[in-house]
């Protein structure tokens, strides 16, 4: 069986993703802060608590993953933030949000997980 890391798995695209690599015969492993108002239950769908802004808890999933799994072949780089205002007023602390999670975290994450993704000639997906 192939296994799938997919960030943003709690609910819209992200899940619809989960759902359908899974369909494919994924073991999916999804990424989300919060699942608890996700209403998808499946033996090959394995949830992670985990905020993609924070490298630290990125290296812990992909350390997990990697201790139950020894490899991956799809990464889906999913999670990602926007605030929508003029620039001037958007606030510092959400543009440093954005970015770490919509551009920081897809290259750490790419980053941990490529050396394996090489082995299995695996793929990643931004």
């Amino acid at each position: 069986m192939k296994t799938a890391m997919v960030t943003g798995a709690s609910s819209g695209i992200g899940l619809a993703i989960c759902k359908k690599l899974i369909a494919m015969n994924y073991r999916v492993y999804g990424l989300a802060r919060d699942f608890s108002k996700t209403k998808f239950d499946h033996a090959e769908f394995k949830t992670l608590a985990c905020d993609v802004a924070n490298s630290k808890q990125l290296e812990q999933c992909v350390d997990r993953i990697f201790e139950s799994e020894g490899k991956l072949d799809v990464l889906v780089n999913n999670a990602g933030v926007g605030f929508f205002a003029p620039h001037e007023e958007i606030k510092i602390k959400d543009i440093e949000r954005l970015v770490q999670t919509n551009l920081q975290a897809p290259i750490i994450l790419t980053r941990l997980v490529l050396r394996k993704l090489k082995q299995s000639e695996g793929f990643v997906i931004n």
